[in-house]
């Protein structure tokens, strides 16, 4: 009978020790290894807008969860430089397939497998900070989202590239 408690009592505690490694390496794992967030399926801009030397450009993006797990999307920036002042971050009210109409100011939101959201990254610049012929050049955003336990940055590439310099913008 003592025999037969020792038994159950070990493999009780090896069937806690299999769900704890199975918790520790594909559900915790599966969350630190997760890369998933890219661009999007569509991409617009850039709009440059302003008069004198002061002049805003606009790039929209779409921010796409390609994984299975569902991500919170914390910050989309990184496009600051020395050319570039007062970064502004909308997005889309929800999860569109295609660009939205308006956007409102940005606050983190979830983005649920296989969905995306569009991002319009709004930047003022101005045209005396650029020498003749010189030029911003974007080809990737800053992403920071949570999956899981872990918050994660990375840089997404955009479909196409964006340029925008004196000649483009009108100065």
């Amino acid at each position: 009978m003592r025999l037969l408690r020792g038994l159950l009592k070990l493999l009780l505690f090896l069937a806690v020790l299999a769900g704890l490694v199975y918790l520790i390496v594909f559900v915790i794992g599966g969350q630190y290894t997760f890369n998933d967030v890219k661009a999007g399926s569509f991409q617009k801009g850039p709009f440059v807008r302003g008069k004198g030397d002061s002049r805003t450009f606009e790039v929209r993006v779409a921010v796409a969860n390609r994984g299975d797990r569902k991500v919170e999307i914390r910050k989309v920036g990184g496009i600051e430089g020395n050319a570039l002042a007062r970064v502004k971050v909308r997005m889309a009210r929800r999860e569109m397939a295609r660009s939205a109409r308006r956007l409102v100011p940005f606050k983190p939101f979830e983005l649920k497998p296989k969905r995306q959201r569009e991002v319009g990254l709004l930047a003022r610049f101005k045209c005396s900070e650029l020498g003749k012929g010189e030029s911003i050049l974007i080809d990737a955003v800053e992403v920071r989202y949570k999956v899981g336990f872990f918050e994660k940055d990375k840089d997404i590439a955009l479909k196409r590239r964006v340029r925008v310099g004196r000649k483009r913008a009108g100065c």
